[in-house]
């Protein structure tokens, strides 16, 4: 029980972490549209990554349980 409610929050999480990369993605892009292509792919890069830490360690923690 306590499993399937965990999976499920895990789930909720990642949705919600999905949708902050997606307002990140956007907000980085308008922001550096501005900014060299070089510029904008290495920041687009770093956000994306950042965006991927929260996922890498949401899996570690599933796969514990």
């Amino acid at each position: 029980m306590m499993k399937g409610i965990a999976v499920v929050g895990i789930g909720l999480m990642q949705m919600m972490f999905a949708c902050w990369g997606l307002v990140l993605g956007v907000a980085s892009t308008a922001v550096t549209l501005n900014i060299s292509p070089a510029r904008s792919l290495a920041t687009q890069l770093i956000a994306f990554l950042l965006i991927l830490i929260p996922f890498i360690i949401i899996g570690l923690a599933a796969g514990q349980w």
